[in-house]
This record gives C-alpha cells, sequence and structure tokens, in this order.
C-alpha cells in the first residue's frame, strides 16, 4: 500500500518514502551479517529502512548500494587554493563511502592507516568521516566536501534547521539531521552514540599540541583536523624505517601466535577496533609474511605462517 504524500511531507527527510524503490543491498547485508544484525523485512522496518507499509525510506535508498549522493574529497594547492592538486569521489552505498573516504586519505601520507595515525589520529579521522554522513542536510544544495591542506583536514557539510553555538559543541550536544541513520550506523559498530563524535575526536587528540575545532554557520558545519606532525609530506611512498612498530599490530601478532586461524571480525573484536583498522592491521601483517588470506567469499579466514 502506497504512503499518503500529504502525511510523508512532514516526516523528516530520512523517513519519507524515496522517489527510486531500489532493492541492491549487497554492502549493507555483509556488514549486517558480519555484525549479527538479521537481513529481513522485519529488521529493516524496524530500523527505518522501509515504512511500516513496506516501501523504501530515504534512509533506505542512502544504505543502498544505487545511492547518488556523493561525496567529494579534494586536494588544496595552498599557493594557490583556486586550483586543486587532485579530487576523489566516493559513491554508492554511505556504508561504504565511509571506508573508501578513510582510506583514500590513508594513501596520501603512506600505503596503509598507521601511516595515517602519524599524522593525523586515526580515530579522530573516522569520527569526523562518519559526522559527515550522519549530520548532512541531504536536502542542501551545499555539497559536503572533505578539503585536504598540507597542515590540516576540513569537514565541510550543509546543515538546516536549527545551528549550535561553539560552546554548546564542546559540551557534546547534537542536532542530527538523520538520528535513524546513525542508529543504523551504532547497531553496526561503524559509530558511537549520538552527540559523542565531537568528544572522541577532542579525546584522540589529548595528548596532542594542537586541537581540532568546529564551527558552525547558517548553513555549512565545518570541523577542522589539525596536522600533529607538519613535517609529514604528503604521497609519501614509504613509512620511516625508524617509527615504532604499532601497538595494535604487536597486539594483533601476539593474536596469531596464540590461534593459527583467525577471521577478520575475530579480530575486530579481540583488538577492539573497527572493521577499516583491522583490515589494515592484517594488510600489514600479510605483507610482514606473519600471516596468510585462505578460503573465499564469506569463508575467508587469516592463518598465522610458520
Amino acid at each position: 500500500m502506497s504512503t499518503d504524500l500529504s502525511s510523508a511531507t512532514n516526516l523528516p527527510y530520512e523517513m519519507r518514502p524515496a522517489e527510486y524503490q531500489v532493492n541492491s543491498f549487497e554492502v549493507l547485508e555483509k556488514i549486517c551479517r558480519e555484525n549479527d544484525v538479521e537481513v529481513d523485512d522485519r529488521n529493516f522496518r524496524w530500523l527505518g529502512i522501509r515504512t511500516p507499509e513496506g516501501e523504501l525510506t530515504n534512509l533506505g535508498f542512502l544504505l543502498s548500494d544505487e545511492n547518488f549522493h556523493q561525496l567529494s574529497i579534494v586536494e588544496v594547492n595552498p599557493e594557490n587554493p583556486k586550483f586543486l592538486v587532485g579530487t576523489h569521489v566516493c559513491s554508492g552505498s554511505v556504508l561504504s563511502q565511509v571506508d573508501d573516504a578513510v582510506e583514500f586519505i590513508s594513501t596520501l601520507y603512506g600505503k596503509n592507516l598507521f601511516a595515517l595515525e602519524e599524522v593525523y589520529p586515526l580515530a579522530a579521522v573516522r569520527e569526523a568521516v562518519v559526522n559527515m554522513f550522519i549530520h548532512r542536510d541531504y536536502e542542501s544544495r551545499v555539497r559536503p566536501m572533505i578539503r585536504i591542506w598540507p597542515d590540516r583536514l576540513e569537514f565541510i557539510n550543509g546543515t538546516a534547521g536549527e545551528v549550535l553555538d561553539a560552546e554548546a559543541l564542546k559540551l557534546g550536544v547534537s542536532l542530527s539531521n538523520n538520528p535513524h541513520m546513525a542508529n543504523v550506523f551504532t547497531k553496526l559498530h561503524l559509530s558511537h552514540t549520538i552527540g559523542s563524535g565531537l568528544m572522541k575526536i577532542r579525546e584522540a587528540y589529548a595528548n596532542a599540541d594542537v586541537q581540532p575545532t568546529a564551527k558552525a554557520l547558517k548553513n555549512v558545519f565545518v570541523l577542522t583536523l589539525p596536522n600533529t606532525k607538519l613535517d609529514a609530506p604528503l604521497h609519501s611512498d614509504h613509512r620511516d624505517n625508524h617509527q615504532p612498530m604499532s601497538l595494535k599490530v604487536k597486539e594483533a601478532m601476539k593474536l596469531f601466535s596464540d590461534s593459527d586461524e583467525l577471521t577478520r571480525k575475530e579480530v575486530d573484536d579481540a583488538l577492539g577496533v573497527s572493521q577499516t583498522r583491522s583490515s589494515a592491521i592484517i594488510r600489514d601483517l600479510i605483507a610482514m609474511d606473519v600471516i596468510e588470506k585462505v578460503g573465499t567469499g564469506r569463508n575467508i579466514c587469516y592463518r598465522r605462517k610458520n
């Protein structure tokens, strides 16, 4: 049964029936299975992916593989900001765009996420990227963008409705445009509780000499993450061999010394890290010839090499 249009227009954007009723959810279903979340119509309705009548909502469309709302990442030429050094566009499900954005930024500083963490706290970068999607006004004409400068990352998002002042932001107060999307991200362990994002970002910078800033304007929200190591060049080809090995990599090596074979999710849970982080750790261990990948599809696991 079709939802009455007059009542649908009074709903928040994410809860309105989508204009395009698509049925491609490979990314969503994969992440749901990895996190033991049931993939069925009843659960999709409970999460707000479908209306009570069974129609796909705008939230469902954003989570689908056919989502056309994109995120642009640009490298700015500091000598002439009007000219860009390079651009990258994240597309598809908002779930895959999160990993795509984090991994693209990491490639500018080295071949893995640990090289990025030497310059920007990885937890802060990931939280900032997630917030781009949860707090975005998808009806705004402001195109969301991540601008990469030598000394900072700028996360620029369009906003609508009430605007919080700087003091409210410091307290962790949140006015999420998409609370149901935030709930989905939380259920899939891709985000923290609503309102904790900026606090988590500040915690990640607790021991840094520079601190992130947040600015809320009339129609735009700008979050800036400062570079903690200004002499770290973009596009470095390799890590400094004198840099200490990441503690998480050391923990992972011990984990595999105690268990011959593990799945990526088991590594996630044991180390208490996101799937993006654990995937980077696994790639490092493979490159170090500590482990090898075995199996295919959903049966992929990682085995310690003798």
